[in-house]
């Protein structure tokens, strides 16, 4: 299990992903699986306050999230990427992150047409 973009976000977009962490993967001949895991409020709206990012310590973040009275999580599973010990580590970080942007951008027009 890899956090490709090594840091988590505030939700509203993915960063790009580190090609170097998917070396793994390719070595051992090993499929990729994409995964999305977005933080939201009732509303469907992502929980920006509770990032661990380089603006927030640790504990602080676990205190958000732990303080809250309900934290919707979304989970969105993907189809395996075959073929990783032929596909370089640029090809597979950048065909993880596609998958991933394009499911969040999904995710968040739903919200904004259920609104």
């Amino acid at each position: 299990l890899i956090f490709p973009e090594s840091t988590t976000t505030t939700g509203v977009s993915v960063r790009p992903f580190h090609p170097r962490l998917f070396k793994s993967a390719i070595e051992s001949k090993c499929s990729v699986i994409p995964l999305l895991i977005s933080y939201r409020n009732k509303q469907g709206q992502p929980l920006k306050d509770i990032a661990w990012d380089d603006h927030n310590h640790f504990f602080t973040t676990v205190w958000r999230v732990l303080s809250r009275p309900e934290t919707r999580v979304v989970v969105a599973q993907f189809k395996p990427i075959q073929n990783s010990q032929t596909t370089s580590r640029t090809e597979l970080a950048k065909t993880a992150h596609k998958e991933i942007q394009q499911a969040l951008q999904q995710i968040d027009n739903q919200h904004d047409t259920n609104r």
